[in-house]
């Protein structure tokens, strides 16, 4: 042999031993605990009404990721008060608010609107028109809150909007024509149009699913993810194993099952149960169901019944763990020594022991960490597409960066949620289901493994181009154009920022200070989204804004600061003067940076005039639809377009441009006109009003390549009907009660009071959901008067005609015989009357009446609660008030 050969060979076979033992290996321990984990398990059902908006409570929702481990709630929205008029911007900041709470607390929401909640026609639900009008209001909010949003079940079809019991998308229930089903696909094309790619709709059964698309071929593996509409449709059940077809849910059990067993491989499934039905309910057959259709999400308060015998049976457990995905590794393979620009390997074996995957998208990351660096790396793999209940391996690997910093790494993975405003939150990370794994305050999986980096380990260079890379603790400053602008539009129940749009590779991070303190960040939103409604405000407080723009590695300064409070006036009246000072109420239709400058436009309608400020620009368009529809006026790109304002001139299409007159324009660093109603002929009552404002021969909207915007007209404030006042029916007489019934265009009611008919004071301002007063503390015996009025931000409604009524007198025990009328006196059960009383009344010592009954010589009274009552005994001369004491 080669003296030169032999004297390498042992070199050789050192440096491939040392890089040999470089490999380490590691198993890991399953835990059966339940905890909380995103986008699955049990679910807690809440709703809210147009009459009485129930907020949801922060420290409520806390409580159920704490206490229970639930991670979402279903919110259900009824608009049953908009069936007819648009949605009211007091619901639309309520839906913000609990977005907001959503948020804060560490949970996301399953949504769902409907109109009614009966089964019996009329059901009561909006025309299509109507519905179509109220998603494209809620496109915004949708938007805005996306990321908080796990899927949205279809809704707004039908009682529960579950599609069946319906007025105007079907002839009845069950029986559709092709009219309803192009209906019902404009609703859900609608949808999914407003949320963004990554998100979901859900859809009652898997038949409505196959109609609507024309087709039994469920999803595939190459389509699933991919963006087209039909892989963006997933299925909720809301009668699970209540019978062999769950109440309808199936209509051809041989095809849908087999369907759905596929679909839902790639899309959500979830819902509740509704009935006891051995043996469909029992245990062996809900686990099989369950685990077949690849359910993520269920119910836990409904059908108790069948949760109760889920118990018994012993399966509860079973079913808690198991919905949705629980993922837990196996063993790793790794490499222990590595240097900087070196390679890095890392072998996974690992399981999802739950009925389903991941049905949004889910982020994993590889994380080397030490006490002052972290340093990432992304596999290119899609955490969705891993296989179910059999072990997979995931390989991985990457070089480390040339300087990175020399010390003993752990290795951590991290599954974040991918929204912007999410993935550096701990409570919507991913935790694997394996003892002493989990980082609660990172929200990382610690595998207890250190890895040295050093640039004397025996390690192979890297020569690929996949790489660790430094996490955002460290970034470069950099400038670019337009991240310095801000303006601010302050209303009176929030304050909106606007902005130029970025590239979507950007994140905006928004800082607020209150009243000069600490900034403090309280958003962070894509760069290409141009405006974010600060919602969490109150009346009183300075608040003052600014953003940085920044992505991996860079960082742009902040902007400038912008100062604002909440709106104190109660109308909003912009002037056409030529200054932009009084439109700080009204939001932009549309931003747009041109150049070195940040221009604006803006749109209000008032309560007799339309205005519009272009906030410096020159040779502009505004074209309006007045009619609000797109089959009337012009055509081609301007479809529907009714009127035109061009540079101080008002036009109408009449088979062509028209004039109708000179408007008065005034212009200095802004354009601001004014039109009145009056000019626009078609214009109505109608509250939707779509525009198209042209600057330059440029469309001025900046997102998402639309033509159109949509302005929401606000109608002059309406008299509530039914204004009417009568004395108590409880105790104290001398008190009257006034009443009304809510106005459909006001934002509340002042309601004055008066001795003498002409001079009147004021008793309250009351929010629109107030339909009832108790005026207490009257005089005995004494008309009052009384005149209600309402208003929005328009202005006042003007004063309704004058009512009146008389206080009674002061019922006392003392001015009144105290004969034995009523017997037995105490008693248990009834009591009897020594005749027969024309009309016999209980109260409570309150004075709230209990019970009332006519023509009686006797009453049963056993539901009451033991302690003392008032009975008032009434024949045609006498009345008689006893206290009685039920034991």
């Amino acid at each position: 042999m080669n003296q030169k050969l032999l004297l390498i060979l042992p070199v050789f076979l050192f440096q491939h031993l040392a890089t040999v033992h470089c490999q380490g290996f590691k198993t890991f321990q399953p835990t059966g605990t339940n905890f909380a984990n995103p986008e699955r398990g049990y679910y807690r059902h809440t709703e809210t009404h147009t009459g009485n908006y129930s907020l949801l409570d922060e420290q409520v929702l806390r409580a159920y990721r704490e206490d229970e481990h639930i991670t979402q709630v279903l919110r259900v929205f009824y608009l049953s008060e908009f069936r007819e008029t648009p949605i009211s911007q007091a619901y639309l900041d309520n839906m913000r608010r609990d977005f907001l709470s959503t948020r804060e607390a560490g949970l996301k929401v399953i949504i769902r609107f409907a109109y009614s909640q009966g089964t019996v026609a009329p059901f009561n639900d909006a025309r299509p028109e109507i519905v179509m009008m109220h998603i494209d209001q809620l496109k915004p909010v949708i938007q805005e809150h996306a990321d908080v949003i796990a899927t949205w079940q279809a809704g707004f079809i039908g009682t529960w909007g579950e599609w069946y019991f319906t007025d105007h998308f079907a002839q009845s229930p069950g029986v559709l024509t092709e009219e309803d089903v192009a209906n019902r696909k404009m609703v859900v094309d609608a949808l999914l149009e407003v949320l963004p790619q990554n998100r979901t709709i859900q859809l009652r059964t898997p038949g409505y699913k196959m109609t609507l698309f024309d087709s039994d071929q469920p999803i595939s593996s190459n389509d699933a993810f991919s963006g087209q509409d039909h892989t963006r449709v997933g299925h909720h059940n809301d009668c699970f194993v209540a019978s062999a077809n769950d109440f309808g849910t199936y209509l051809n059990p041989a095809v849908e099952k087999p369907y759905l067993e596929q679909e839902t491989l790639y899309v959500p499934m979830g819902g509740e149960t509704c009935a006891l039905a051995p043996p469909y309910s029992d245990c062996p057959n809900s686990l099989e169901e369950l685990k077949r259709f690849h359910w993520s999400y269920l119910n836990v308060g409904y059908n108790q019944q069948v949760l109760d015998e889920w118990a018994n049976q012993g399966c509860i457990d079973e079913v808690e763990l198991n919905l949705g995905y629980r993922h837990r590794l196996i063993e790793a393979t790794y490499s222990t020594h590595t240097k900087p620009a070196g390679t890095f390997s890392l072998s996974l074996s690992m399981v999802n022991d739950g009925f389903a995957n991941f049905y949004n998208e889910r982020g994993f990351e590889v994380i080397l960490r030490n006490s002052t660096n972290e340093y990432v790396y992304r596999p290119e793999v899609d955490p969705r597409k891993w296989p179910l209940n059999i072990a997979h391996e995931i390989s991985i690997e990457a070089g480390l960066p040339p300087g990175m910093e020399e010390g003993s790494y752990g290795l951590y993975l991290n599954f974040p949620d991918p929204e912007d405003n999410l993935k550096d939150r701990p409570e919507y990370a991913v935790r694997l289901a394996n003892e002493d794994i989990w980082v609660a305050e990172l929200g990382y999986n610690d595998l207890g493994i250190e890895v040295s980096v050093a640039s004397s380990n025996p390690a192979d260079t890297y020569t690929g181009d996949q790489y660790f890379r430094l996490s955002a603790l460290s970034r470069t400053n950099v400038d670019i154009p337009g991240a310095d602008e801000l303006i601010v539009s302050a209303g009176k129940r929030s304050i909106m920022l606007f902005w130029p749009e970025q590239p979507a590779s950007l994140e905006r991070l928004i800082e607020r200070s209150e009243n000069n303190g600490n900034f403090e960040k309280i958003a962070a939103v894509p760069g290409k989204a141009t405006h974010y409604e600060d919602i969490d405000v109150q009346a009183g407080t300075a608040y003052t804004y600014r953003y940085q723009l920044v992505d991996a590695e860079s960082q742009t300064p902040y902007s400038i600061e912008i100062s604002a409070s909440m709106k104190q006036t109660r109308f909003i009246s912009p002037l056409t003067d030529g200054s932009p000072a009084d439109w700080g109420a009204v939001p932009p239709l549309s931003t747009w940076h041109e150049g070195n400058e940040f221009k604006s436009a803006r749109a209000f309608f008032g309560a007799d005039s339309a205005y519009f400020l272009l906030n410096k620009v020159s040779n502009y368009k505004v074209y309006l639809d007045t009619d609000n529809n797109i089959n009337s006026g012009a055509a081609g790109s301007l479809q529907g377009m009714d009127y035109l304002l061009e540079n101080g001139q008002l036009l109408r299409y009449q088979d062509g441009w028209e004039q109708v007159k000179s408007i008065t324009e005034h212009s200095s660093a802004v354009v601001e006109l004014g039109v009145p109603f009056s000019d626009l002929a078609n214009l109505g009552n109608n509250q939707v009003i779509r525009s198209t404002v042209v600057v330059e021969d440029t469309i001025t909207l900046a997102s998402q390549g639309q033509t159109v915007n949509t302005i929401y007209r606000e109608l002059p404030p309406d008299l509530p009907s039914s204004f009417d006042v009568r004395q108590s029916g409880t105790l104290p007489q001398s008190r009257l009660v006034v009443s009304w019934v809510q106005c459909n265009t006001c934002l509340g009611y002042i309601l004055e009071r008066s001795v003498d008919g002409s001079d009147f004071t004021g008793l309250g301002d009351y929010p629109i959901g107030t339909t009832l007063i108790r005026d207490d503390d009257l005089e005995n015996e004494l008309t009052y008067y009384y005149r209600l009025a309402t208003y929005n931000d328009l202005g006042f409604s003007g004063y309704s005609g004058v009512i009146s009524g008389r206080t009674g007198i002061v019922l006392s025990l003392e001015e009144y015989r105290q004969d034995a009328v009523v017997y037995p006196n105490p008693t248990y059960e009834e009591v009897n009357f020594s005749y027969q009383a024309d009309l016999v009344q209980i109260f409570d010592l309150n004075g709230k009446l209990l019970k009332t009954a006519q023509n009686v010589d006797k009453m049963v009274v056993s539901g009451l609660s033991p302690g003392i009552y008032l009975v008032m005994v009434f024949d045609r001369k006498d009345l008689k008030m006893i206290k009685l004491t039920k034991r």
